[in-house]
């Protein structure tokens, strides 16, 4: 692409085509330094986007609980070995977390007067998402229905704040799309659906084999997070306490919808690989963080009350 080269028309290509523009900013360090180039300009995505899902954790925490968010958003991301790795590499997760993380955050700034240009941006950002890696378009229809049933949404805000969101949305993915698809229809189809549906992964053993595969290397790949989301699960449950919703971004079970939607889709690929969630696991860190601030948040309230 540096040299002027076009994806599905020159050179072949299983993803979407905005990683393989990205990195051509990269070339002169790949010039310069080789593989290890390509692996600074990734390490600096991912870092960016850990900022980013400290900053998610922020937006969508209580008050005075925002920096111990950010701090754990951060944290879940940026110390976790396994996510690090994939976050040093040259695929696309890296590219496409931060994409979504970023997506999510404007998306929270939708609650503002003229909160619609959010929304448009949103919409560009998570479609930029999903032109980098194809299972990011899953989240476009969660955040839709989420703006839709907004807690703010009311008046008919909602309304203009998903129409925002769709033209964004339609918007960028026609124009990144719909040029390939006029010069080079069947390489594109083949690369973004044929080649990835096509897979054959064998009988009715080695398909639960991976799924199995798939949920145990999930949970070790990031047990801490894990183990947070089950205690606050927990503790909610027995405490019998509704969760208060944010109304930022159509409120924080976007987040958890959007989470679980991408994961499902991931569960159900013909082989379904752990490194996949590596694009939507800092989402989740967000998620988690905030969910753990408000168990904090209630636990104090408890003591209080106690004493």
């Amino acid at each position: 692409v540096s040299l002027g080269q076009r994806p599905y028309i020159d050179f072949a290509s299983t993803q979407g085509p905005v990683m393989p523009y990205v990195y051509a900013l990269a070339q002169p360090l790949v010039n310069h330094a080789g593989v290890a180039g390509g692996r600074l300009f990734t390490i600096l995505i991912g870092f960016l986007c850990s900022l980013g899902t400290a900053w998610l954790a922020a937006r969508l925490a209580p008050p005075d609980k925002r920096k111990a968010a950010a701090f754990v958003a951060f944290a879940l991301v940026a110390v976790n070995v396994y996510q690090s790795y994939f976050f040093a590499i040259v695929k696309t997760y890296a590219l496409t977390a931060l994409f979504l993380v970023l997506g999510f955050v404007a998306l929270t700034f939708a609650d503002r007067k003229r909160g619609w240009g959010a929304a448009v941006l949103a919409g560009i950002l998570l479609s930029l998402a999903t032109a980098t890696r194809l299972s990011a378009a899953v989240v476009l229809p969660v955040v839709l229905v989420g703006l839709l049933l907004s807690p703010g949404g009311g008046g008919g805000r909602g309304v203009l704040l998903a129409s925002a969101f769709a033209a964004g949305a339609v918007l960028t993915l026609g124009l990144i799309f719909v040029p390939f698809w006029i010069q080079a229809p069947d390489a594109i189809r083949f690369a973004l659906l044929e080649y990835h549906a096509g897979r054959d992964p064998g009988g009715m053993l080695s398909i639960l084999a991976h799924k199995a595969g798939f949920v145990s290397r999930v949970v070790q790949d990031y047990f801490v997070a894990v183990a947070i989301l089950l205690v606050a699960g927990v503790v909610r449950f027995v405490g019998g306490q509704e969760e208060g919703r944010s109304d930022r971004g159509g409120g924080l079970w976007v987040l958890w919808t959007s989470v679980a939607a991408v994961t499902a889709l991931h569960f159900f690929t013909p082989f379904p690989y752990d490194d996949y969630q590596t694009m939507i696991y800092p989402v989740f860190a967000a998620a988690v963080a905030v969910a753990l601030m408000r168990w904090v948040e209630r636990a104090h309230e408890g003591w209080a009350m106690a004493l």
